[in-house]
């Protein structure tokens, strides 16, 4: 379906808000964000150039939604990852950090407009669902914490380091620059639990 079709179907529905949404996140995957603009994405859709603003200020209000979406999205597929390890941490962890992963090359359009550095202020949802992903991790760690499996630190600083794996292995993934004698025979979700068991390693906590 084109964009315009995606979009005027909505429209017709009373949804061009988030078919408007849709479209971008599209747009974004097949042009960039260089060449994404307001007017475009209006042409694109066969509405008039006023349409999109009668949602969105500017681009960039367009795209904090999309980003929004995006931390929506994402802080599900985690939780629902933590929810299927079954109180078993080590499992847990390699199952967020592959859906953190999977949800990076199945959204890279998201993803790619998720951490600009946004005005807190002018878009405070967006701050509060960025924020609320990382408590998800923080409150995972100090779960593990709880429990006597993960080491006595701060769960802000551990919770980072597990952020900022998932993250790194993305980017470098979605980016297809992993090295090949890394990647070796293994498939991506095979690499990250890997990835994750060493972490793992590095937050044990150590015996008495």
């Amino acid at each position: 379906m084109s964009i315009s079709d995606s979009i005027n179907k909505a429209y017709h529905h009373g949804d061009l808000r988030n078919a408007l949404i849709e479209a971008g996140v599209k747009m974004l995957a097949e042009e960039g964000e260089q060449n994404f603009s307001m007017r475009k994405l209006a042409r694109a859709a066969g509405v008039s150039h006023n349409a999109p603003y009668m949602h969105f200020a500017d681009k960039e209000a367009l795209l904090v939604a999309i980003a929004e979406q995006g931390f929506a999205i994402l802080s599900q597929v985690v939780s629902e990852a933590i929810e299927q390890g079954e109180g078993d941490w080590d499992l847990q962890l390699k199952k967020c950090s592959w859906a953190y992963v999977r949800f990076a090359l199945e959204h890279p359009s998201h993803l790619n407009v998720m951490f600009y550095p946004y005005d807190p202020e002018k878009y405070p949802n967006y701050y509060n669902l960025s924020a609320s992903t990382l408590q998800l991790l923080r409150d995972f760690v100090e779960a593990g914490q709880a429990a006597g499996l993960v080491k006595t630190a701060d769960s802000k600083i551990l919770a980072t380091l597990v952020w900022s794996l998932m993250h790194g292995v993305s980017t470098i993934l979605a980016g297809r620059k992993m090295p090949p004698w890394v990647m070796g025979e293994r498939t991506p979700e095979a690499l990250v639990e890997e990835f994750a068991s060493h972490l793992y390693r590095g937050l044990i906590a150590s015996p008495e």
